[in-house]
């Protein structure tokens, strides 16, 4: 379990608090207007809609070092980790899977019904 806190993206800031340093305060800079913290490891993924695209970017934090870096040609709509090593990414019509081991674009898994296109 990573022992670090994220406690808010606001006005481009992320603080983190690492619980094993005596809640030691960090802030970063990013410009992101959403973070998913790993379940397991310190690290972090991060989007920033770019008009009708999305970027995605994955950082370990014990690294610092940029693990993935990806652009979903959609927006997002609701992301989460779904094994230690993918993010599952539901856009506006279609659902995608991208590892963090590899440099490929996400994998368009399947297309949405149009009915969902309003949820």
């Amino acid at each position: 379990m990573p022992n670090l806190l994220i406690l808010h993206i606001l006005l481009q800031d992320c603080a983190i608090i690492d619980t094993t340093k005596n809640f030691a305060l960090e802030r970063k800079p990013m410009k992101a207007e959403a973070l998913l913290m790993h379940r397991t490891d310190n690290v972090i993924a991060l989007r920033a809609t770019q008009g009708e695209k999305t970027m995605v970017q994955v950082f370990n934090l014990d690294t610092k070092a940029r693990i993935k870096q990806c652009e979903v040609p959609e927006t997002i709509r609701f992301w989460r980790w779904i094994s230690e090593d993918e993010l599952g990414i539901v856009g506006k019509t279609n659902v995608y899977h991208t590892s963090i081991k590899d440099d490929k674009p996400p994998t368009k898994i399947f297309e949405q019904e149009a009915k969902f296109a309003t949820c």
